[in-house]
C-alpha cells in the first residue's frame, strides 16, 4: 500500500499539473484518496505504516507543487492525531 499510494499520488499531480495549486483538485481529492489506504491500515492499529503513508502522501503533494500551507496544516493535524491516539503518556491505550 506504501508505494502504491505514493504512484497514485504521482500519477494525479501528473495528470492534472496545471491544477495542482488549486485547494480542490491539487489537494483535497488526492488526500482524501490516499486517506483510504491510512484508515485501513490504522483501522489494524498498525499506526507507524499508516504515519509513513501519510507523511510520504504529504510529500509527493508537496513536491507536486501544491501549496505549503496545506501540508503544514495537515502535518499538524496528522501530529495531534497520533498525541490523541497515543495519549500523553506515549502507550496505546
Amino acid at each position: 500500500a506504501k508505494l502504491s499510494v505514493v504512484f497514485l499520488l504521482a500519477g494525479w499531480c501528473a495528470s492534472f499539473d496545471d491544477w495542482v495549486k488549486e485547494v480542490r483538485v491539487g489537494f483535497i481529492y488526492p488526500f482524501a484518496i490516499a486517506l483510504i489506504p491510512v484508515g485501513l491500515i490504522a483501522f489494524e492499529t498498525d499506526m507507524g505504516s499508516a504515519a509513513l503513508v501519510t507523511c510520504s502522501a504529504l510529500a509527493v503533494l508537496f513536491v507536486a507543487g501544491c501549496r505549503w500551507w496545506l501540508v503544514a496544516g495537515c502535518s499538524l493535524g496528522s501530529l495531534a492525531v497520533l498525541w490523541i491516539r497515543f495519549g500523553r503518556k506515549g502507550v496505546l491505550r
